[in-house]
C-alpha cells in the first residue's frame, strides 16, 4: 500500500517540477511580442524600409518583395529623398533585406522601456562573421513594434576590436508593409 503512495507523490513531485522548470525556461513575453512582430514582417508580401547611420548622414531605402525580390536604393536629402543609385537583388542576398528586422527573432532578453522593447547583447555573439567575433562589448536593440509589426529597431554599438573603438547606431525604420503606411 505504501509503493503506490510513493509512487504517486514522486510523479506529482516530477509534475509540479517540469510545470515549474517550464515556466522559468519559457520566452519572456516581451521576447515573444519581439519575435511575433519580427515573424510577421517574414511573412508579408511586401516591406519598405529606410536604413540610415544615427547622425543621418547616409540613408537607403529598401524594397523587400516576398519571397526573394528587394530593391535597394541609395537615398539623396534624408529618408524621404530621391534615389540616386538603385540595384535589384534576388536570391538570398535580397532575403538579408530582412536582416536587421528577422535578428531579432533570435535576440533574448527584451524588456518594456515606455512603449518600446530594449535588450542588450555581447558584440562578439551580434555578429556571427569571424571579424565579429574578435569584438568585445555590447551592441543594444531598441525596437518598437506597431499594429503587430516590428517597426523600428537602432542598434547601438559600444564595442572594441583588434584595431580601435567600434562605435555607432544603425536606425531601421519600416515604412510600408503590404504597401500600407506604417511606422514612423
Amino acid at each position: 500500500m505504501l509503493l503506490p503512495v510513493l509512487v504517486l507523490g514522486l510523479l506529482g513531485a516530477l509534475s509540479v517540477g517540469a510545470v515549474i522548470l517550464g515556466l522559468s525556461m519559457a520566452p519572456a513575453t516581451a521576447d515573444l511580442l519581439v519575435h511575433n512582430g519580427a515573424g510577421e514582417l517574414t511573412y508579408a508580401s511586401s516591406v519598405t524600409s529606410v536604413w540610415s547611420n544615427k547622425a543621418g548622414s547616409e540613408y537607403i531605402g529598401v524594397h523587400y518583395v516576398n519571397p526573394d525580390q528587394a530593391t535597394e536604393s541609395l537615398l539623396q536629402g534624408g529618408p524621404n529623398g530621391k534615389p540616386t543609385h538603385s540595384e535589384h537583388v534576388q536570391g538570398p542576398t535580397a532575403i538579408k533585406a530582412l536582416g536587421p528586422f528577422t535578428k531579432m527573432q533570435t535576440v533574448t532578453g527584451f524588456t518594456a522601456s515606455g512603449s518600446n522593447y530594449v535588450a542588450t547583447e555581447p558584440a562578439s555573439t551580434a555578429y556571427t562573421t569571424p571579424r565579429g567575433k574578435s569584438l568585445t562589448g555590447t551592441v543594444q536593440y531598441l525596437v518598437t513594434l506597431q499594429d503587430g509589426y516590428l517597426v523600428n529597431v537602432v542598434q547601438t554599438f559600444h564595442a572594441q576590436s583588434p584595431i580601435g573603438p567600434f562605435k555607432g547606431a544603425f536606425q531601421y525604420l519600416v515604412t510600408h508593409v503590404n504597401g500600407q503606411p506604417i511606422g514612423g
